[in-house]
C-alpha cells in the first residue's frame, strides 16, 4: 500500500506499508500502526502511520436463475469444498448465526447421504445374497453370454431369397446384429436394429414377410404338418417403424432356446411386457 502526501504538488509518494492479506477480513474494522518504508531503498526509517480500514462487500442482486447454496453444495465438489472452507472461517472469526446454520445444514446433508448409502448397500447385499442362493445371478450371466454369442438362423427379407445369418446381441445389449456366417461377428460393420426400437416379439409366421414366402426347409408332404413345424421354429422382432426381423431356426428347440434369451433381455429393458410369450418364462 502506498502512502501519499496530498499537500505536496503531484500527490507525491512518501512511503510504503506492507499489510498481509490474511489480516483483512470482511465486516471487521482494521486498526494498526505500521512502519513506513522508503519507496526507493525499502528501509524502514520514515516513521510510523496508523491505518484504519473497514472492508465490506456489496450483496449481489438475486435472480430467478440463482441456485440455492445447498443445491450447489450437492452438485459441484469444488463449491462443496469452498462452502465448507468459508463456513469454517466465518464460524471461527465472526461466530455469527448464519455460518452456524450453514455448518449444521452441511452436517445434516452429509448424515442423510451416509444413511442413504448405507441403506442402498444393505439392500444391494440382500438382493445379491438372495440371487446367489437361488442361482438367479448365474442364470442372468448365462443369458447374457448366450445372447452375445448368438446363433445361426435363416433370415427372411422383403425381397430376395432367405439366407443364413449369424444373429447376436452387442456386448452392451443395445443392438441386435446379423452377419454372414463366413465373416463372423463384426459389430462395427454388421447390420442391426436397436433394442430401443423393438415393440413386440412374436412366435410364428404371422408377419407380411413370412406370409409372402414359403419356408426354405420344406421336408414334409403334408401341408398342415409343414405349416405347424414352420410356425414353431419361426419368430419375428417387431419395430415401431413397421420394420420386422424375421428369423427361422433349424428346430423348435433352437428357436425357443434363443427366444427365451431375447424375451428375458427385452423384458428387463422394458420393451415388452411379462405377458409376452408366457410359456417361455
Amino acid at each position: 500500500m502506498c502512502i501519499r502526501d496530498s499537500n505536496k504538488t503531484g500527490d507525491a509518494v512518501i512511503g510504503l506499508v506492507t499489510i498481509p492479506m490474511r489480516k483483512l477480513l470482511l465486516g471487521q474494522p482494521f486498526k494498526k500502526w505500521y512502519n513506513l518504508e522508503n519507496p526507493k531503498t525499502g528501509a524502514q526509517s520514515l516513521g510510523q502511520v496508523k491505518l484504519e480500514l473497514e472492508l465490506d462487500a456489496e450483496v449481489p442482486k438475486t435472480t430467478d436463475r440463482d441456485m440455492d447454496p445447498l443445491e450447489l453444495y450437492n452438485v459441484f465438489p469444488t463449491i462443496r469444498y469452498w462452502l465448507d472452507f468459508a463456513a469454517a472461517v466465518c464460524f471461527n472469526k465472526v461466530r455469527n448465526k448464519g455460518s452456524l446454520k450453514l455448518l449444521r445444514a452441511i452436517k445434516m446433508a452429509r448424515f442423510k447421504e451416509k444413511v442413504e448409502k448405507e441403506s442402498q448397500l444393505k439392500a444391494a447385499l440382500l438382493l445379491q445374497r438372495v440371487w446367489r442362493n437361488r442361482g438367479v445371478w448365474t442364470r442372468v450371466l448365462q443369458y447374457k453370454r448366450r445372447a452375445c454369442s448368438g446363433a445361426q438362423f435363416m433370415k427372411y427379407g422383403r425381397s430376395g431369397s432367405p439366407h443364413m445369418r449369424l444373429v447376436y446381441l452387442s456386448d452392451d445389449l443395445l443392438k441386435i446384429c446379423w452377419a454372414e456366417t463366413k465373416h463372423g461377428k463384426r459389430p462395427n460393420k454388421d447390420s442391426f436394429i436397436r433394442v430401443s426400437d423393438i415393440t413386440d416379439l412374436i412366435q410364428g409366421r404371422s408377419t407380411d414377410v413370412f406370409k409372402n414366402q414359403k419356408s426354405a426347409a420344406t421336408s414334409y408332404y403334408s401341408a398342415e404338418q409343414q405349416a405347424r413345424v414352420d410356425a414353431e421354429r419361426s419368430f419375428s422382432l417387431i419395430c415401431g417403424t413397421a420394420r420386422t426381423l424375421d428369423l427361422e431356426a433349424d428346430s423348435k428347440l433352437q428357436a425357443e432356446s434363443y427366444l427365451r434369451v431375447l424375451r428375458f433381455v427385452l423384458v428387463c429393458k422394458g420393451r415388452i411386457g411379462e405377458d409376452c410369450l408366457p410359456h417361455l418364462k
